[in-house]
C-alpha cells in the first residue's frame, strides 16, 4: 500500500482521502492535504463524494 501510495503522490494525483484498517484502533490525521483514516476491526466510514 505505501508503493500505491507514493506512485499517486509522485505523479501528482489528487489524493484527499488515504484509508487503511484492521489495526485493532481508529486513528485519522491530516498530513500534507491527505485525509488519513486508519480504521478499526468492523469500523465503516463513509467516502465523501467527489468534487470536480
Amino acid at each position: 500500500m505505501d508503493d500505491i501510495y507514493n506512485h499517486l503522490y509522485l505523479k501528482n494525483h489528487p489524493l484527499r482521502y488515504w484509508y487503511y484498517g484492521h489495526f485493532h484502533e481508529s486513528w485519522h490525521a491530516k498530513i500534507e492535504d491527505v485525509m488519513f483514516h486508519m480504521l478499526d476491526i468492523m469500523e465503516l466510514r463513509e467516502i465523501p463524494p467527489v468534487e470536480y
